[in-house]
């Protein structure tokens, strides 16, 4: 009888996420990284534009800051994964924290769709003379961003 995948090999089988689209995703960590504070600062001006998605955060400033740095720290580590149990552990606190601050969850989803797009600019840029490429890192990011929506 085969075993019942757990809730994240479950999900990574349903969206179709590989082994070849983790070597993909760790491939682009040199062409994203020095665009990942630009993203992060993208991510939170949305945030901050909007009265609702704002008031989550209670804590000025300061707080955005420290959460511009952990946002980096989290673009880099979906990037390297590895995309494992412990991946998902630290990836579903994230999302149990949203909970606990009360953040209506169409902010978190447009705001993932918000960085998503940063981050196909990037890759349009630097892969605008292989569309094959292009594709292939847009379909893995997808696949990523697919993955940490239904873990969050």
């Amino acid at each position: 009888m085969d075993a019942i995948p757990t809730f994240f090999e479950d999900i990574k089988q349903y969206v179709g996420f590989s082994p070849r689209d983790a070597e993909r995703l760790l491939s682009l960590v040199p062409l994203l990284e020095p665009h990942f504070e630009a993203i992060s600062d993208h991510f939170y001006a949305c945030i901050l534009a909007h009265p609702r998605a704002h008031a989550s955060i209670t804590g000025g400033n300061a707080q955005v800051e420290r959460l511009k740095k952990t946002l980096v720290q989290w673009m880099k580590s979906g990037l390297e994964g590895p995309h494992d149990e412990a991946f998902y552990e630290r990836r579903s606190r994230i999302g149990r924290r949203h909970v606990q601050i009360n953040l209506p969850q169409q902010y978190m989803v447009t705001a993932m769709d918000a960085m998503r797009l940063d981050y196909r600019a990037v890759l349009e840029d630097k892969l605008r003379d292989d569309l094959d490429a292009f594709v292939a890192a847009c379909n893995s990011l997808d696949r990523l961003f697919d993955l940490e929506l239904a873990v969050m």
